[in-house]
């Protein structure tokens, strides 16, 4: 299954490792080459935004995390998808 919070501290599209600036309850990391950001808010209401390549998806509690979490999974696969992130990636260093 998908790990949202990159526990492994490894971008999921490109790979690059994340920065952590995660704090008691509030995860936060983000992707080197700023592909992929979470920012999960543990407590209280499990609320998280992941930020993919400057595009937001927000999950407000646990009623709408699977289908936002497959949302997510879905653009991600679309951004690694013959790897179209790296143009992406190129593109936003201009």
């Amino acid at each position: 299954m998908f790990d949202i919070n990159c526990r492994d501290n490894i971008c999921p599209i490109c790979g690059s490792t994340m920065r952590d600036n995660s704090i008691i309850s509030i995860i936060n990391k983000t992707c080197k080459n700023e592909c992929y950001r979470v920012t999960n808010y543990i407590f209280p209401n499990d609320m998280y935004c992941v930020i993919i390549f400057n595009r937001s998806y927000h999950s407000f509690g646990k009623s709408d995390r699977e289908r936002t979490n497959s949302f997510i999974e879905k653009k991600i696969k679309y951004w690694k998808e013959n790897e179209r992130y790296i143009l992406k990636i190129l593109e936003l260093e201009l």
